[in-house]
Formats: structure tokens, C-alpha cells, sequence
């Protein structure tokens, strides 16, 4: 059976001491679509199942072993909320919310799935979970370059990702880190004039200035005007 069970994931050999029962069609079921799981999903969201089970255990165990179970999990299905979430508890948890290393992992890993499945929700959620934190306890500011590369490589694949804009915007405002911003947008823009995540981006970026300083007003005109001149006049975002 350890043999098996191996062949199946490593990672449910750290779960020896636990009784489970793998996900299961039921047989009897007359619904109009029936899920058969493969042999790992069901093995290794059975086992979550049953260690997540508030009717089975008094709280959520906090261990390395329960990380690499979620992690396992997130691989089959990245989509799923719960394992993103039970690993966000965990990394809070007293035993790790000290560990810097792990919070690394956590990021590494959060990298490779994010370039991986650029558009999945859940992910870019669990990501502002990690980027509060290491705003709150970095001593440095090489998170916000890592955290700026990391969304310019996943625009560099798909240069109008809503999620990617929408988490670059929340980053920014969060850490006040403005400078050079202006600059990425232009260059955005500039590759593609008809890019209107990049136009309202830089709208954002501009509004209050644009309210308080004529000067600031009167260059983004001519900006703007000049865009105008080199593609037309039918690109709405630029208007």
C-alpha cells in the first residue's frame, strides 16, 4: 500500500497516520453529469477533505506536511479557493508568520503558478495576501521590484491581462511606489497605442495631479494630442 500510495504522491505518505476516503463516484447517482475523478485528485483531495473536516478535527492543523498537501492540491486545481485560503492561514499561523523562508517559497512558487494560469482569480487574490505581508514586515524594497517584474513578464504575454493591471494598480497604491510608473505606461502604450488597460491605467495615475496642476494638465494634452496625430482619431481611451 505505501508503495501505492507513492506511485500515486509522495505527499500522502506524510499522512500515514491519517484514515481517509479517496473522492468516489457515486455509482447510484442519476445526475445528468457524473465526475470521475483521476486516481491522484481523488486521493489527495480526499485526504484534504477529511484534515479540513471541522466535525473531525478541532482546528486546522498548521504543519509543513498540510503545505504540501495544499500545494499538491493547487497543482490538480488551482481554481479551488479553500486550498488557497487554508494555506494563507497557515502561513499566518504563530508556528510560521516568523519564517521568512517559507514566505519565499510561498512567493517562488506563487510566480511559477501565476505565469502558468495568468488569468485564475484565486491566485491573484492569494498574491495581494502575500504582498501585504511582505509589505507590512520587509525591511527592504526589493519586493516591489520583484513584484513589478513579475507583472511586466505576465504583461509581456498578454499585454491587456485585466488581472495583471488590476493587481499592478492595487500594488502601486498600496505601496506608494509611484516612481517610474508614468514611464511603464508610456511604454505600454507606445507598443500599443489601442491598449486600454494601459490607457486607463495611466488615468489613474494622473487624475489628481491633472486636478491640482495646470502644467501637469497641459503636458498630458499634448501627450495625448500627439498619440492622436500618429494613429487617428477613432481610439476611444485616448479621448
Amino acid at each position: 500500500m505505501v508503495d501505492k500510495l507513492s506511485e500515486i504522491d509522495p505527499v500522502l505518505l506524510e499522512f500515514e497516520d491519517v484514515s481517509y476516503t479517496p473522492l468516489s463516484v457515486d455509482s447510484s447517482s442519476d445526475a445528468v453529469l457524473v465526475i470521475h475523478y483521476p486516481l491522484r485528485f481523488a486521493h489527495t483531495f480526499g485526504l484534504l477533505r477529511t484534515v479540513t473536516n471541522p466535525n473531525l478535527n478541532e482546528k486546522l492543523e498548521c504543519s509543513d506536511r498540510m503545505l504540501n498537501l495544499l500545494k499538491s492540491c493547487a497543482l490538480l486545481n488551482p481554481a479551488d479557493y479553500s486550498v488557497w485560503h487554508f494555506r494563507s492561514i497557515i502561513l499566518s499561523s504563530s508556528l510560521f508568520k516568523d519564517r521568512f523562508q517559507n514566505w519565499l517559497n510561498e512567493r517562488q512558487f506563487l510566480d511559477t503558478m501565476i505565469k502558468e494560469y495568468p488569468k485564475n482569480y484565486q491566485l491573484w487574490q492569494h498574491r495581494r495576501f502575500l504582498c501585504t505581508h511582505f509589505h507590512q514586515n520587509s525591511t527592504e524594497n526589493s519586493y516591489i521590484e520583484h513584484e513589478k517584474s513579475l507583472i511586466e513578464d505576465v504583461l509581456r504575454d498578454d499585454s491587456k491581462n485585466y488581472h495583471a493591471w488590476s493587481h499592478r494598480d492595487w500594488f502601486v497604491q498600496m505601496t506608494g511606489s509611484f516612481e517610474g510608473e508614468i514611464v511603464f505606461c508610456e511604454r505600454m502604450i507606445e507598443s500599443d497605442s489601442w491598449n486600454n488597460s494601459a490607457w486607463n491605467y495611466r488615468f489613474e495615475l494622473r487624475q489628481n495631479a491633472m486636478k491640482s496642476s495646470l502644467v501637469v494638465c497641459w503636458r498630458e494634452w499634448e501627450w495625448a494630442w500627439n498619440i492622436i496625430e500618429q494613429i487617428g482619431s477613432n481610439n476611444e481611451s485616448v479621448w
